[in-house]
């Protein structure tokens, strides 16, 4: 069960969500509002990268590091139609991480 330890990834759809930088935040605040210290939002990190010009491949790879520092997947609405999102929670299950919606 996630506690106030827990080192939380966010996942959640990014492609053709027009919203999802605020969306990110909106989640990474609520969870600092309850007390959790580490939340981990993708969201931003790529936002300042040139993702644009990247392939899905190349982001993914960031994701997955970016997820190795943590302990728990957070998981957005609308993530069972993205693909990166699934291939996230595959990720984290294969890793050990709590699953959390």
């Amino acid at each position: 069960m996630m506690d106030k330890d827990s080192k939380v990834y966010l996942s959640g759809p990014i492609t053709g969500v027009v919203d999802y930088k605020e969306r990110f935040k909106r989640a990474q605040r609520e969870l600092w509002s309850q007390g959790f210290g580490f939340v981990m939002n993708p969201a931003e990190v790529i936002s300042h990268t040139p993702f644009s010009q990247m392939r899905r491949e190349e982001i993914m790879t960031i994701c997955y590091a970016l997820m190795a520092s943590c302990d728990t997947i957070y998981l957005l609405k609308g993530w069972r139609a993205s693909q990166g999102c699934r291939e996230e929670l595959a990720y984290a299950k294969a890793h050990g991480m709590e699953v959390v919606e």
